[in-house]
């Protein structure tokens, strides 16, 4: 993998993380079209994605040894943004030999380069369930620091404890089913309580780890709420008689994959901060990238949640996807969106492909999709100054939405039309040729047209009748 293209050798010179951050929770990977890539690779976007963005909440941007052992590891750190790269003065909307056309066969490149290597690493096939449950990935990144779920079992019966001897086997451990069929449909802390807790013959003690992992099949006639799904505690395993655990860990929801359900089918992935909030993506490419499902759509779904350690619940009730005006194309004066587009030779879908590739199987060729920008700025465009030390922030997070944003529990879209209800009116400014406002009522006029008396008088009688009680005059 080409270590110049990576996020933690390309920002050196962010030396608190603001801009890795931010490209790696809204940068997703590159949608090329099927027949120039050679296969359908929404299932490894939504895992290259994933692993972004959980990176995202990492403290440290190290550099793990199984990285040379899966290739999807050091892809999940390439710098998507292409136009970024690309050198402005060489962009021309009617030539294609630009730095824009090098820097896209450069990615194309690379793609092509992991989907060989996992040929290999992963016969059958570039599902994301084939991929997440592969001993590719469970001997390297789920059997790793930040995800090993499982310190040890216990044998509630023989008192025996066990502990996982392999990386594999402490991979497979560390993915949790919570599968709610038509008989048992149990909210999701009580699954929770039911897994950590002296409730079964097999009890798990957790190490805490970073993020989780949990396999969601949806009830096909009730299935749960995203609200209902955001948050819950583990308990650290006590042995006390009462069965009351020393203390629990807070876990809220940051990343939700929708696994196809059909062969020929797809998979979307959608994310979240740690505020709930939806997160915005730079570029949004709707191959893995849609707003036409809900996590408690009828039928039975199967899903993949993702969870990251937590000081506290989210306490809001955020929407669960920005909606369609977040997935467009921007104005593009300079017509590089427009030459990336015919470099890529993609066809925009319609919600109606989109909802074929939910619902019915052989759909997913009918278009391959589109990698589409939004007028999103940059850290610094926004005024962010990198060299400045990251502020403390109470009950927001950092992850492409702002904490003004997740505090007052309104739309992102909806924060600042509330605070200027009418700020698309024509105000007249100081100075300006047009009538001023009439000026207000003084407080004696308004009080002599109530008939009350006068403020002095009211205050007086009122300092008089603190002390000692004055007689009324008849």
């Amino acid at each position: 993998m080409d270590t110049s293209n990576d996020l933690r050798s390309v920002n050196e010179s962010d030396p608190h993380g603001w801009m890795t951050r931010d490209q790696l929770c809204t940068e997703p990977p590159h949608a090329f079209k099927t027949a120039d890539i050679g296969a359908e690779t929404s299932g490894l976007d939504c895992l290259v994605q994933v692993i972004r963005h959980t990176n995202s909440f990492l403290l440290e941007h190290y550099r793990l040894d199984d990285e040379g052992e899966n290739p999807i590891l050091p892809y999940a750190w390439q710098d998507f943004n292409i136009r970024r790269k690309a050198n402005p003065r060489l962009l021309d909307p009617d030539h294609t030999d630009g730095s824009l056309a090098w820097e896209l066969s450069q990615a194309l490149d690379t793609k092509k380069r992991l989907l060989e290597d996992l040929k290999s690493k992963v016969p059958g096939g570039l599902s994301f369930q084939i991929l997440a449950s592969s001993s590719l990935m469970n001997e390297t990144l789920w059997s790793s620091t930040t995800w090993d779920l499982v310190q040890a079992k216990i044998n509630m019966e023989t008192a025996q404890l066990v502990v996982e001897s392999t990386r594999l086997q402490r991979g497979e451990s560390g993915l949790l089913r919570y599968h709610c069929d038509q008989h048992s449909n149990v909210d999701i802390q009580t699954f929770i309580y039911d897994v950590f807790q002296r409730s079964r013959s097999e009890v798990l003690i957790s190490r805490r780890p970073e993020f989780m992992r949990v396999e969601y099949l949806s009830n096909p006639h009730e299935p749960h709420h995203i609200d209902a799904l955001r948050n819950f505690q583990v308990p650290l395993c006590s042995f006390e008689e009462d069965d009351v655990p020393y203390e629990e860990q807070w876990y809220s929801l940051v990343a939700v994959v929708r696994m196809r359900e059909f062969d020929t089918g797809r998979d979307f992935v959608r994310t979240y901060s740690e505020g709930g909030y939806p997160v915005q993506m730079v570029q949004s490419p709707i191959t893995f990238i849609s707003d036409k499902w809900r996590i408690n759509d009828k039928g039975g779904h199967s899903y993949m949640l993702f969870f990251v350690r937590a000081a506290m619940p989210v306490p809001l009730s955020p929407p669960e996807t920005l909606g369609p005006a977040a997935i467009k194309k921007s104005h593009d004066p300079d017509g590089a969106i427009k030459c990336l587009f015919d470099l890529m030779d993609l066809e925009d879908e319609t919600p109606d492909s989109i909802s074929a590739a939910l619902s019915s199987p052989g759909s997913s060729q009918a278009g391959e999709g589109i990698s589409q920008e939004s007028t999103r700025p940059s850290p610094a465009q926004r005024g962010v100054d990198l060299s400045q030390p990251l502020p403390t922030r109470t009950g927001g997070s950092t992850h492409g939405l702002g904490s003004s944003q997740e505090l007052d529990g309104s739309p992102p879209e909806a924060v600042h039309s509330a605070k200027r209800p009418e700020q698309d009116a024509e105000m007249p400014r100081r100075g300006s040729s047009e009538s001023p406002r009439p000026p207000r009522p003084s407080k004696r006029e308004l009080s002599r047209k109530r008939g009350d008396s006068p403020p002095n008088k009211v205050r007086s009688e009122k300092r008089l009748g603190q002390g000692s009680r004055m007689p009324q005059q008849g």
